[in-house]
């Protein structure tokens, strides 16, 4: 896979999972007993929601595309560290599991992102790991909202 290829490719995948962690905010943060931290929950989709913007403002054609697409995911693996960071409600300490489990899952995948990219020739095996850990992340982040629903 050329480097053009697989920086489509991430796009998809980033894509797809900024609006499944967002439909999942929807259904699975509402307010109630775990307010405070449904807020911090709802502010981390918001921030996931913006490197949607930003990975599409990356022209894929340009040579430094890589390093930009690298950049984003390093935000993305401190966001994901610093929600992971925050105190989850005492009736909702799987929310917290949750959170934790998706932080490892972005920093492995991120790993495996700048692994795929480091040459010239895309490494596809590293690239399907980074996917697979990606998607993973934002299953347990969709599972932290499902945890607050089911704590109703």
């Amino acid at each position: 896979m050329s480097h053009k290829s697989a920086k489509r490719y991430f796009k998809i995948i980033v894509v797809t999972g900024l609006i499944l962690a967002m439909s999942f905010c929807v259904f699975g943060c509402k307010k109630d007993d775990t307010g405070a931290y449904s807020e911090k929950v709802n502010e981390f989709y918001q921030k996931l929601s913006s490197y949607d913007a930003k990975i599409n403002a990356i022209d894929s054609k340009a040579s430094d595309a890589d390093a930009k697409l690298l950049e984003i995911l390093d935000q993305m693996d401190n966001d994901f560290k610093e929600f992971a960071k925050i105190d989850s409600p005492a009736s909702v300490p799987e929310a917290k599991e949750h959170a934790n489990n998706a932080s490892n899952c972005m920093s492995n995948a991120v790993s495996y992102y700048h692994e795929a990219f480091k040459s010239e020739k895309t490494d596809e095996t590293a690239l399907q790991n980074a996917k697979l850990q990606y998607e993973n992340a934002f299953i347990e982040i969709k599972n932290v909202g499902v945890a607050l629903q089911n704590a109703k």
